[in-house]
């Protein structure tokens, strides 16, 4: 790291992006989001929160809505499992 061309900010934003930095238990979830910026989830809750420490010196704190929560649970069918479904209705429902 010593020797790298990307500055300490780069290098702790690419750290954080591939969520190295991040402590969780079953009730809260902490990350580093980018070298200054602090978020916060709550389990079983879709409202979390960020803290960002601008350039000059001040705090910014952050409501956040985990939208991914919202969504509707058993939807997604892999495609392959649709596959073979499509092809078990073509075989019970054709005269092959």
């Amino acid at each position: 790291m010593e020797n790298s061309s990307d500055s300490i900010k780069d290098m702790v934003d690419i750290v954080a992006k591939a969520e190295y930095l991040k402590a969780e238990n079953d009730k809260i979830t902490v990350s580093l989001s980018s070298a200054n910026t602090l978020a916060i989830q709550l389990k079983g809750t879709i409202f979390g929160a960020k803290v960002t420490a601008e350039q000059d010196g001040s705090v910014t704190p952050s409501l956040t809505i985990d939208t991914k929560q919202l969504r509707d649970k058993g939807r997604y069918t892999p495609p392959e499992k649709l596959l073979d479904q499509a092809i078990e209705n073509f075989l019970k429902n054709s005269n092959v």
